[in-house]
């Protein structure tokens, strides 16, 4: 997550929550680029090798997300943008209308990557 959009997000009337983060990852696509890379960051060495979540560590992607998330990560990493239908794997919506990735909406507001 780009932490200057945070900042600048931060300063203005609305706090960042899960609505909020839920919000800009459904309207900007490089939130979820940006995203997905810190997120895959949090994954071990081990599991960003094998795209799968493995520790019990609440860091990262979760084992059902793992396969699907973490090549796309992986790609931006590689200096690659993501096509519509890879952001829309990353944006798909839970029964509750939230994004993929707004479940880990409290990793994304934390300061320090792994």
């Amino acid at each position: 997550m780009d932490h200057a959009v945070v900042a600048r997000h931060a300063a203005g009337s609305q706090s960042w929550n899960k609505q909020t983060i839920n919000s800009l990852l459904l309207s900007n696509d490089r939130a979820v680029e940006r995203a997905l890379c810190r997120l895959h960051d949090s994954q071990t060495q081990h599991e960003q090798t094998i795209n799968r979540a493995k520790a019990h560590n609440n860091a990262g992607f979760t084992a059902p997300d793992a396969p699907a998330l973490s090549p796309l990560a992986a790609k931006v990493k590689r200096g690659w943008r993501l096509y519509p239908r890879e952001l829309a794997v990353a944006r798909a919506l839970d029964d509750k209308g939230y994004c993929r990735l707004a479940k880990y909406w409290r990793q994304l507001l934390t300061h320090n990557s792994n």
